[in-house]
């Protein structure tokens, strides 16, 4: 797994959606609302994407063996399924940074 690091309002949502398009994985939020917005985007954007949906949505659709997801914001859906506050988290991640080639990301 490798950690795209920006700002909020920098582009990351954006770099999912191309890396998305490019490699046909889905994107994976925290709510309905944010994935009809990531649905609208590739769209004005030109791009063709696997629906976007949220962790209960992928869930109830059942997991195919093997398969990659692309997640928006992990902090936020993370949060959200542990319904609690993350005060620390740890990784062995690659970080990813905006001056990183978007290619590096898949």
């Amino acid at each position: 797994m490798k950690i795209l690091k920006m700002n909020r309002g920098e582009g990351k949502t954006t770099d999912l959606i191309k890396v998305s398009s490019y490699t046909d994985i889905p994107i994976i939020c925290r709510t309905r609302k944010m994935a009809e917005i990531i649905e609208e985007r590739a769209k004005i954007m030109g791009l063709a994407i696997p629906k976007p949906m949220t962790l209960d949505m992928y869930k109830e659709r059942g997991r195919k063996n093997n398969e990659k997801v692309l997640i928006d914001d992990i902090d936020l859906v993370l949060r959200m399924y542990l319904n609690s506050e993350i005060v620390c988290a740890t990784t062995s991640c690659e970080i990813n940074y905006p001056n990183n080639s978007i290619s590096d990301m898949y």
